[in-house]
């Protein structure tokens, strides 16, 4: 494994150790603020899929994302597998990535390595035995 993948495995590493008080606090969390929690994040993810998805700024056009609750979720078609691999370019929020740069990425990776600068990437057939290419960031 390359220097610079080292590196920032272990300022991820770093990164996860300082969270885990954050996270051990949210145990003794009420229903209340787990439930705000929940929704905040919600609501910053479709914010994020809509400002940065061509394909789920469409997809997304009539839901407004300060407003959305844990019960709109039930009006939001899910997005399948199928949808993601015929539109995995338009969907993507990190528009430096292509789903060929992915798949090259993929085919010549000889260890653990991060695309671009930090990206994990995936394949799994799953149950469906239909081929899915999965991205994520550290935030992510």
């Amino acid at each position: 494994m390359s220097q610079a993948y080292q590196a920032l495995r272990k300022k991820h590493v770093a990164h996860l150790n300082s969270l885990l008080v954050e996270s051990t606090d949210r145990l003794s969390w009420f229903a209340e603020e787990l439930h705000r929690h929940r929704e905040q994040g919600l609501r910053k993810l479709v914010e994020v899929a809509k400002n940065q998805s061509p394909w789920h700024q469409a997809r997304l056009a009539g839901i407004a994302p300060e407003d959305l609750t844990e019960a709109d979720l039930t009006s939001i078609p899910p997005m399948t597998k199928a949808d993601l691999m015929e539109h995995w370019d338009r969907i993507v929020t990190d528009r430096r990535l292509t789903l060929d740069l992915t798949r090259s990425h993929l085919a010549n990776l000889t260890s653990d390595d991060y695309l671009l600068d930090g990206h994990h990437a995936v394949t799994s057939g799953g149950s469906t035995r239909r081929e899915g290419v999965f991205v994520y960031d550290w935030h992510a």
